[in-house]
């Protein structure tokens, strides 16, 4: 669809890829973008630079008062972007209870579902549309760590018993570090620290980059 002029609606755009929808919608000329959040005061800055394209909106997508108050607002909207989703980062064997996995599924599953149903009747009536839906599994695990695992699976750096290898490596008078990478600045990042999941600085501003690029194509 052209997005030139369009009405969006996006979903999560506090941060991360959602907060990068929103960006690149204004930069691709839509005339109207609701940016909506748990907690909308975190979409303040967007607001403010958006020279009134931006429209802050609280939502819950688990919560359906909060969709019906959406559906009452937004009657406008001819693009939906399903984009708020959790990850609790808990095991399914290893947890205490289900008390994760209900929350995942309940937004990353029966949000979006309920959240295409109340919409796909104002898309309709406003003579179609089109309703986006981030699936993606890689946005479950950060990019530092897909990055670990691809080294390690090829032997160029130790494996999840790195800590302990490291200890060795020392006692022996090698390097302190089996592996690491460097953070923008300069500093080394240890692999231990990117497998567990710390990010290098601008990490997220690559990101938001690469979701222009991908809008923009």
């Amino acid at each position: 669809m052209d997005i030139k002029g369009t009405v969006a609606l996006v979903t999560g755009s506090n941060r991360g890829i959602g907060r990068s929808f929103v960006e690149a919608l204004i930069e691709r000329g839509a005339a109207k973008i609701y940016a909506s959040a748990r907690e909308p005061a975190k979409l303040a800055d967007l607001v403010g630079r958006s020279m009134g394209k931006v429209v802050a909106l609280k939502l819950d997508i688990t919560d359906s008062a909060d969709i019906a108050a959406a559906i009452r607002t937004c009657r406008d909207v001819k693009l939906l972007v399903n984009n708020a989703g959790i990850n609790r980062q808990a095991g399914l064997l290893a947890a205490a209870d289900l008390e994760a996995a209900r929350a995942e599924i309940e937004t990353n599953y029966f949000g979006p579902l309920s959240m295409c149903r109340a919409f796909a009747p104002i898309l309709r009536a406003n003579g179609g549309g089109a309703i986006v839906n981030m699936l993606s599994i890689l946005a479950r695990e950060p990019a530092d760590v897909r990055l670990a695992k691809r080294l390690e699976s090829s032997g160029a750096v130790a494996d999840a018993r790195g800590p302990r290898r490291t200890r060795q490596a020392r006692d022996a008078g090698g390097r302190g570090h089996a592996g690491s990478r460097r953070h923008g600045d300069g500093t080394q990042l240890p692999t231990a620290e990117i497998a567990a999941g710390r990010r290098s600085p601008g990490g997220a501003r690559r990101r938001r980059e690469r979701t222009r690029r991908s809008l923009s194509g």
